[in-house]
C-alpha cells in the first residue's frame, strides 16, 4: 500500500490536496487508472482508486470479451485460483501483479468486465490490416473503427510502431490494430454506462494518453464524464518529487497534457534519467505473436 498520496492536476499545474483529487475523480464515470503493465507501484495506485468508490464495476484491457463467462466464474467462486492463474498467464502474463485488485474484486462480488478483443483477432490486424479479417473475426469488432483523430496521439502510436519497423505498410497495420483495440475497449464501457455504476478501467497508459484512444471512442458512443489517472513517472525511473513536478510543468515536455491527474510516484534521491512513455506493451505482443 502506498501511505503518501501525491497529486499533480493538470488543471492546476499543482501539486493539490487528495481530498481535492478525490472529490474530483468522484465526479466522474468513468474513471482511468493507467499503468505501464510490469509496474508492481502502478497496480498499487490502480487497486486505492478502486477501493475508493463503493461497488464500482472495473473494466480489464487484459481480457477479451468473449472470456467473460471465464472471468464471472472466478469472481463467483466457482474456479480455483490455480486454474484461474494459469488461465490469467496463458492469455495475458504476470497474475502476481494483478492478483490484489482481482481478489479485491472477488472478496466483494465486484462487476468486472472483460473489454478487450481477441488476441487472435489482434495478430491478424497486425499481419495483414483490418481488411484481412474474416467475417468471423470481424463481427468481434465494432460496426465502425474510427480512425485515430489527435494528431498527438497518432504520432505517439506511429513512433512506437516505428521501433519495430520501417515498412510504412506494416506501420499502418499497427496503427489499424491500437484503433481496433480502442474503439472495442471503447464500446465495451460506453454498454456499462446505463449501468449508473462508477467505472474503472484498469488499462495501459498507451490506451489513454491525451483522452484520446479508449476516451475518445467513449466520448462517441456515450455521454459520460471521463478522467484520466496516470502515474508518474510513466516507466517507473527513480526521481526525486522536484524533479516530476519540475517536468510536468515543462511545456517543452508536454507531459502534464497527457492526463488530467498524476499520482506522483518520487524516490528519495536518484538519479535522473530523461522521462518518456515506452513503446506500449501491445507493440510488443503482436510482434511476438506475429
Amino acid at each position: 500500500m502506498l501511505n503518501l498520496i501525491l497529486i499533480f492536476a493538470a488543471a492546476a499545474e499543482d501539486i493539490i490536496r487528495p481530498a481535492l483529487f478525490w472529490s474530483g475523480i468522484e465526479q466522474a464515470r468513468i474513471v482511468y487508472a493507467g499503468e505501464k503493465h510490469d509496474e508492481a507501484s502502478h497496480h498499487e495506485v490502480q487497486l486505492q482508486i478502486i477501493q475508493r468508490f463503493d461497488n464500482p464495476v472495473i473494466g480489464l484491457e487484459m481480457l477479451d470479451r468473449t472470456q467473460q463467462p471465464i472471468l464471472d466464474e472466478y469472481i463467483n467462486n466457482g474456479m480455483p485460483d490455480s486454474d484461474f492463474k494459469k488461465f490469467w498467464e496463458q492469455n495475458w502474463g504476470s497474475y502476481e501483479l494483478y492478483r490484489p485488485i482481482l481478489e479485491y474484486a472477488r472478496a466483494r462480488r465486484l462487476s468486472v468486465k472483460a473489454l478487450n478483443m481477441p488476441g487472435s483477432v489482434a495478430s491478424q490486424i497486425y499481419k495483414g490490416g483490418l481488411a484481412s479479417l474474416t467475417p468471423e473475426q470481424r463481427r468481434l469488432l465494432p460496426a465502425e473503427i474510427h480512425p485515430i483523430e489527435d494528431a498527438r496521439y497518432l504520432e505517439y502510436v506511429k513512433k512506437a510502431a516505428e521501433e519495430h519497423t520501417s515498412d510504412p505498410v506494416r506501420i499502418g497495420y499497427i496503427i489499424e490494430a491500437m484503433q481496433a483495440w480502442n474503439e472495442t475497449m471503447g464500446e465495451s464501457l460506453s454498454r456499462l454506462v446505463p449501468m449508473g455504476r462508477p467505472l474503472v478501467v484498469v488499462a495501459g497508459a498507451g490506451h489513454m494518453i491525451y483522452r484520446a484512444g479508449i476516451p475518445a471512442s467513449v466520448e462517441r458512443r456515450a455521454a459520460a464524464t471521463q478522467t484520466v489517472v496516470l502515474p508518474y513517472p510513466f516507466n517507473g525511473e527513480q526521481m526525486p518529487q522536484e524533479e516530476l513536478v519540475k517536468n510536468l510543468k515543462d511545456p517543452a515536455l508536454g507531459h502534464v497534457d497527457f492526463g488530467d491527474y498524476f499520482w506522483l510516484l518520487p524516490a528519495k534521491s536518484a538519479i535522473i534519467p530523461k522521462c518518456q512513455l515506452s513503446p506500449p506493451p501491445w507493440i510488443i505482443k503482436l510482434k511476438t505473436s506475429a
